[in-house]
């Protein structure tokens, strides 16, 4: 098991090959391959310029405040010791959460990495089903590994995660849920549909003295990544793709980062947009029109 790789693709057919290997992924695109991964959260925190992080109790006032002023906009809450659905419903409403959006479709993760990058772009695809089976063990989750259904497996992952967020107070890093949690919303159901979305949700998000990051979540929940992490195995894509077709990737890494340079995009968009896959169709309503406009009339003019 190879914790960490990295490879790159050089032309858009590459993505077909990808697809067909790393069917148990999940996958996130992202604007610039030096990325790391980062929640709303942080990325809200980072442009505040404040040194001084307090990311559990800043979630927690928050999300405090929006159930609190929700039904001036709407009679149709979440059920409230629901916690994740309203941590989403937050976050697909522009909110900052520790929520990070992942799809089930390499070729959705593909779009958005395109969409607006300047640089070489990137999917990070992760094991989900290695992901879940090491949240089962950690969390011990009452769950049968490869015999329940998934309906089952998303209760429980939500039950253990919103027995362990959005409190006002949690120091202890050993005391807490230091894992990422896979979820999928009821609430959003539209969009998760058109986007095949989900989420990754960070267990722990440590303290002021000592802040706990998404990617060290990630690190936690495949031990043994860390050191990957800083020098990745560069995996060929034709060694990857040529696999026998039953040597399933998820049996041989725990997650990849593939590498989209910046002269395949426009190519890329417009392969996408032939599948219908434009910000149109992953936006339905007048926004997802909007948005469409500019993309087609401004940067994949020829």
């Amino acid at each position: 098991m190879q914790h960490f790789a990295a490879t790159a693709i050089s032309d858009i057919k590459d993505l077909l090959d990808l697809s067909e290997h790393l069917g148990l992924f999940v996958f996130r695109g992202q604007a610039d391959a030096s990325w790391d991964l980062l929640t709303s959260l942080e990325r809200a925190y980072i442009r505040s310029g404040q040194t001084i992080y307090s990311l559990e109790n800043t979630e927690h006032w928050m999300l405090d405040e929006f159930k609190n002023k929700f039904y001036l906009h709407s009679s149709t809450p979440p059920r409230s010791a629901n916690t994740f659905e309203w941590l989403a419903l937050m976050q697909h409403h522009g909110g900052a959460t520790r929520l990070l959006d992942f799809t089930k479709s390499i070729y959705v993760a593909a779009y958005f990495s395109a969409l607006n990058a300047i640089n070489d772009s990137a999917i990070w695809a992760i094991n989900r089903p290695r992901l879940r089976d090491n949240l089962c063990e950690f969390a011990k989750l009452p769950y049968r590994k490869g015999h329940d259904l998934k309906d089952v497996i998303n209760a429980h992952h939500i039950d253990v995660f919103n027995k362990s967020v959005a409190r006002a107070n949690s120091h202890s890093k050993d005391s807490n849920l230091t894992h990422l949690v896979p979820l999928e919303s009821q609430s959003l159901f539209d969009r998760a549909s058109t986007q095949r979305s989900l989420f990754l949700g960070a267990g722990y998000l440590g303290c002021v003295s000592e802040p706990f990051s998404f990617m060290d979540n990630l690190r936690a929940s495949f031990p043994g990544i860390s050191d990957a992490l800083s020098n990745p195995s560069i995996v060929d894509l034709a060694e990857l793709c040529s696999r026998e077709r039953g040597d399933l990737c998820y049996q041989n890494f725990n997650v990849i980062k593939i590498i989209i340079p910046k002269k395949l995009h426009v190519q890329l968009r417009k392969e996408l947009a032939l599948m219908g896959l434009t910000e149109e169709s992953l936006f339905p309503g007048l926004d997802g029109l909007s948005r469409s406009l500019v993309q087609s009339y401004i940067f994949d003019k020829s």
